[in-house]
C-alpha cells in the first residue's frame, strides 16, 4: 500500500475537520492487479452458483501496524472506510477507540 498525501484526496473524500485526520492508502499497481484477478475468480464462482447460491466474501483490514504506540491515543476514536472502485462512495468497516483495535489485535494474533 502507498501513502496518499492530503493535497490529492481522490474524489468524494473532503478535507478533514480540524479535529480529525485522514490517513489514505492506496494499493499498488502490482496489488491492484492481484485484487482484479481474484474479482475475477470470484465472479467465475458466483456464476457457477447461480442466483441462489450461499458465496460470501469477507475482506480483511489488517491496521496494527498503523496504531499509535503512546497511551495518549487509547480512546481516540479509530475508523477504517474502504472505497471498492473510484465510482463508489466510502464505506465504514471498522469504527471503535484505538484500545478496541489494539485488544482485537492481540486476540487475533
Amino acid at each position: 500500500m502507498q501513502p496518499m498525501h492530503a493535497a490529492g484526496l481522490p474524489g468524494g473524500l473532503e478535507a478533514a475537520p480540524a479535529h480529525r485526520q485522514w490517513l489514505l492508502f492506496e494499493l499498488g499497481a502490482a496489488a491492484q492487479a492481484r485484487l482484479r484477478a481474484a474479482q475475477s475468480r470470484l465472479r467465475e464462482i458466483l456464476g457457477r452458483q447461480g442466483p441462489h447460491g450461499n458465496a460470501r466474501v469477507v475482506v480483511t483490514v489488517q491496521q496494527q501496524a498503523l496504531l499509535p504506540a503512546d497511551a495518549l491515543h487509547l480512546r481516540s476514536r479509530w475508523e477504517a472506510w474502504l472505497q471498492s472502485a473510484r465510482q463508489d462512495g466510502y464505506y465504514p468497516v471498522w469504527t471503535g477507540t484505538v484500545q478496541e483495535l489494539a485488544a482485537e489485535s492481540r486476540a487475533e494474533s
